[in-house]
This record gives C-alpha cells, structure tokens and sequence, in this order.
C-alpha cells in the first residue's frame, strides 16, 4: 500500500513520505478529507474589500461589517446586501496596500486605518459609524483591559498611544491612564494579538509584549524576540490561544514564548519562491474555527491567487485553488425554515446544506468576499479533490516494474486514478488518462512501465466523500523500454 502522504513540497524527491501536489483537500489522521467551496449568499460589492470583521454583542446578536477603499457596510440579512453605515459627511479613502483594522470592545466595533483616523460603531443601537475625533490616526486598533490601544501612529509608526480607562472617545495624554510609548528599535509597528491583560505587538524586527501592571506606568513593554519580525501585516492570525505569521523566510507559530517555524522544509520555500514580492503587503490570513486551520491568501507571480493553509492541530499543509480576496472568521444569525426563503425559493438550491453549521447562528465559520466580491461561508459543496503521492519505486533497487493497475482507498464512490512514470527523478513525469475504475473490483486498469511511478485520485466537485488515504498497485517486474 502507497499512502498519499502529507503536503510539504521542499522536501527532498528521493523522499517517499511527502508529496508536492494536493489540491482543495483537508488534512486528516491518515489521509485527506473534502474541502468545501466557498458560496456565495449576498449581492457583489461594487469595489475590492479592505477588511471584514464578524461581531456578537451582548444580547447575542451577531453581525458583519466591512470595509472597502471608500466605503463601510453592514450585512443585511434580510436582503442579501451590505447597507452603506459610513460616518456622515465622510469621505474615506484607505491608502493603497492598507486596510481597515476592526476591533469589538464591548458592545461597540472600532475601526481605524492610517489616513482617515478611529470611527466607532454601536453594536446595540447603532446606524453609522461615529468619528473618534480625538483620537490619533492609527493603523491598528486592540484592547488591552479598559483601555483602547492604537498602534502605528501616523507620522509615529513605532507609537503607542491609548485611550483614558473605559472610553473610546477619550485620548487626553496623564488624564485618566491615557498615554503613550515610543518602542526604541525593532522598526515599525505591523500587527498585535488580542488578550486580555496583555497583548504581543509584531514589529518589523522584533515582537514585543505589553503588559498591564496599573500605577504611574499603567504599561510595561518587553522584548520577548529580536530575532523575528512581520513582513506581511495581514498574516497575523490570532488563534488556538496563539498566533501565527509570516516572516521574511517563512511561517511561524508563537508556542511556549518561542517563535516556532511551522514551515522550515515544507512549504517556505515554495512559497516563496511561487510568490508575488510585490504583492507581499496583501497576504492575509483567517483561522477556520471548525477545521482547526490557518488560511492565509496570496497571489501567485502569475497573479492568480489560491489559499494555503496549516491545520495546527495535525501539523500539517495544504492548498486550495480558489479565487478568493478576503477571508475571516464569521458567525452567522440563526434562520429559521421560513427565513430559508429570503436565500432560495427551493431548498434543492440552497447554498448550503441543511444541517449545515450556518444556519444555526452563533457557530463561528470560515466566510469570506470571492474575486467579485460577494460575501459567502465555506461551506458549500464538496470542491474537486486532487492528491498525488510521491515517486516512489516498487522494485528494490534499479528495477523497472510494470503496473496494469491498482485500486485507490477512498469512499468516494466517483472518483478517477492516473499514473504516471519516469526513470529518473530528473525526468519528466508521464501521465496516462484519468480512468474510472472497473465496476464490481474498483480496479483502476492502467499500463505504467517504470522505474519510478506516482499516482493520482481525482474526485469531481460536488461528490460526497469523506477520506482519500492510499492506492494500492497490481505490479510485476517490467522490462526494458
């Protein structure tokens, strides 16, 4: 039996226990799962998202905000649309490669970018969002305790500053613990946690914490790595009780007071290497409550775009091929079967199943905006699944083998195998026709002479099936060619 092994394609070729091509699957104990499209439920935006967030107050209403260059929105569930909730009189004009950052601080929503200052929004009785006056223009917006922090002031992008204890709209510096803290070194500010009574800020180099300890000081400011900075603001992803990020070499999980690399000799350097540099300021990452991963969107040096993502709980990468622009955490309301109606006339075309997780409010799931910037959950049909095992050689030494076919272990009852062979691993693969198998022995017949063989399973979208875990080969010693 061959496994289809993990997702870590910087390992070495002559290695049998990794692959480098899997494609919207889901790591699991064993093998790999389905993954599910993303499905769109409201109307298109006319214009790229910048930022989203998904809020419950303290009556348990949940709801979702986001934001584009110009423009802040709330979702309305009634009609499938975002309602236009800007500040009146405002004109908002968010600078290229920047974004809205949002933050829930009680029962209200703050959010901030660098040119057009802090706005907030109240959750319980709100229409628009309401200009923090006297508050500085910041980048990012947190809390730690009752204070508001706003970091990466403009003008002052390594400044601190945060509000009087328990307000959002006071900023008076020595009144109330309002003030401020200039870091020394490390460069300037690119993201922070959220916590409780302490919170980690990512610098260009360096990660520091800020620690609540009251008095005169009402902060203290500790150096915890110099070593590790944050080349993309928008990777860091708070989750697990942790987080994770992206670095100048590669990706990073903050475990123990350690910056761990999660990537190192998996995925970095493909990364990288297949990655716009140009384009570095708009990778962006969400964690998948339910599935227990990071996803982080990039944009391929072709320009298209796809997700990669690490379940932390397995250790382990994966891929999808989406064209995605913007993804978060969300929860969705509660509907009911009569509120089915406002989604689809028939329940054959919803967009989602009817058990599914979104429609039960109140269960966090992966959402985000597609490339035309309609708002949808994960949680559609099943994508179509590709996943590859290594090359590996069935005869011991230098020996050819001759493969006329293997049987794929999976349960999806339609699915397609392919094999492909090489002498070499210099060489290039050759591929023979995805084939169905045999009805009544599930052999997939194949003619593959060789030294080195690999072998694919295909699952068309929308197939029901739960795990892809091996294919095991009918083969006998081959002949020359």
């Amino acid at each position: 039996m061959i496994e289809f092994p993990p997702y870590e394609p910087d390992r070495s070729v002559f290695d049998p226990g990794n692959t480098d091509a899997v494609e919207n699957v889901l790591p699991i104990a064993g093998g790999w799962g389905p993954m599910k499209s993303h499905a769109a439920v409201s109307t298109a935006l006319g214009s790229e998202v910048r930022g989203a967030v998904s809020t419950i107050d303290s009556a348990g209403s949940s709801s979702i905000f986001c934001g584009t260059v110009d423009t802040l929105y709330k979702y309305n569930t009634g009609t499938l649309t975002f309602d236009d909730v800007s500040t009146a009189a405002t004109t908002y004009a968010v600078p290229s490669g920047d974004f809205w950052d949002f933050h829930q601080f009680g029962d209200i929503l703050l959010a901030t970018n660098s040119r057009d200052g802090l706005y907030y929004f109240d959750l319980t009785s709100g229409t628009n969002f309401v200009e923090v006056t006297a508050s500085p223009h910041a980048k990012y917006v947190t809390n730690v305790g009752e204070y508001v922090m706003l970091l990466h002031i403009s003008g002052s992008p390594n400044r601190i500053q945060w509000s009087q204890i328990g307000s959002v709209t006071d900023w008076t510096v020595g009144t109330a613990g309002a003030d401020f803290q200039d870091l020394p070194d490390g460069g300037e500010i690119r993201g922070v946690t959220f916590g409780e009574d302490s919170v980690h800020i990512l610098q260009q180099r360096g990660i520091r914490v800020a620690q609540y300890i009251g008095g005169d000081y009402t902060f203290q400011f500790q150096k915890v790595n110099t070593a590790r900075g944050l080349v993309a603001p928008n990777s860091l992803v708070t989750a697990a009780n942790t987080f994770f990020w992206l670095d100048e070499d590669g990706f990073y999980r903050w475990s123990g007071g350690q910056a761990v690399p999660i990537g190192g000799e998996k995925v970095d350097r493909t990364f990288i290497e297949g990655f716009n540099l140009d384009l570095i300021d708009r990778v962006q990452g969400a964690a998948d409550p339910s599935n227990k991963i990071v996803w982080w969107v990039v944009t391929n040096v072709d320009t298209t775009k796809e997700l990669i993502g690490y379940d932390w709980q397995l250790d382990r990468w994966t891929r999808a091929d989406l064209d995605i622009d913007f993804i978060f955490p969300a929860v969705g309301p509660a509907v009911s079967l009569e509120g089915l109606d406002n989604y689809s006339a028939s329940i054959d075309a919803l967009q989602y199943s009817l058990d599914s997780r979104v429609w039960l409010g109140g269960r966090p799931s992966l959402a985000g905006f597609n490339g035309s910037q309609e708002f949808g959950f994960f949680d559609g049909s099943n994508l179509a699944a590709i996943v590859e095992t290594a090359d590996v050689k069935l005869q011991p030494e230098n020996n050819r083998s001759f493969v006329n076919g293997y049987r794929v272990i999976t349960d999806a009852s339609t699915h397609t195998g392919q094999v492909a062979v090489k002498d070499e691993h210099y060489d290039t693969l050759t591929w023979d026709n995805a084939t169905s198998p045999v009805s009544g022995t599930g052999l997939v017949t194949a003619r593959a002479n060789g030294r080195l063989h690999r072998f694919r399973c295909n699952v068309p979208s929308g197939s029901s099936w739960s795990y892809i875990q091996a294919v095991m080969p009918v083969f006998r010693p081959g002949g020359r060619r």
